[in-house]
């Protein structure tokens, strides 16, 4: 076989299959016998096709948010019933974020609106987290502590940047020791920690 029968021969393996030169080359550096966890685990997602990778990327991203979003609106229910305050009227509070005071006076549908903008929150702090950690690995390789300092630091935006610029134009002033330690708590282990461990349960 001459040069340009090589030649059409590579053109036609790639065209005709695209993933066949990827596939070539990690047969041959699979006689190098990967040595730990994370060489394993970086063939296992060079082994997945494109399509399953996407995949995993909206569970991690999707389950994440969920379940981020889920344990903290329960807190907060918990925490507004022991004031004496309904479900309706905190969600309504979020609401009030970019309506203002007027949400108080929207019923269900302001209610509705901020459960809605509770969940986009939390699942666009899954998607930030699970972003970075395809370049920051070991985000994914050290997920507890990850996660407590990530939730410390969405606390830190929402509270800081987020809610000065909010319908509410909340001044930034630092609440009392025991909430403070109470709000960080909460985002830490009912924010960050969940989101962490999902996007490194869907990265193994």
């Amino acid at each position: 076989m001459d040069s340009r029968q090589i030649h059409i021969a590579w053109f036609t393996l790639i065209f005709e299959n695209p993933s066949g030169l990827r596939v070539t080359r990690l047969s041959t550096d699979s006689r190098r016998k990967p040595n730990t966890p994370e060489q394993l685990r970086r063939m296992s997602v060079a082994l997945s096709p494109p399509r399953h990778r996407s995949s995993q990327a909206y569970r991690a991203v999707g389950w994440a948010g969920l379940l981020a979003g889920s344990l903290d609106i329960t807190v907060a229910f918990v925490e507004a019933g022991l004031e004496g305050r309904s479900p309706v009227r905190l969600l309504q509070g979020i609401a009030g974020g970019l309506l203002g005071v007027s949400s108080f006076r929207g019923g269900l549908a302001t209610a509705a609106l901020g459960a809605f903008f509770h969940f986009l929150i939390a699942t666009t702090a899954a998607a930030v987290f699970y972003l970075v950690s395809r370049k920051l690995k070991f985000l994914v390789e050290h997920p507890i502590p990850s996660g407590l300092l990530y939730g410390g630091a969405v606390y830190t935006f929402m509270r800081y940047f987020v809610l000065p610029i909010s319908a509410y134009h909340t001044k930034i002033v630092l609440p009392p020791t025991a909430q403070l330690i109470r709000d960080v708590g909460v985002h830490m282990f009912m924010v960050g920690l969940p989101i962490s461990m999902m996007v490194w349960k869907y990265s193994k």
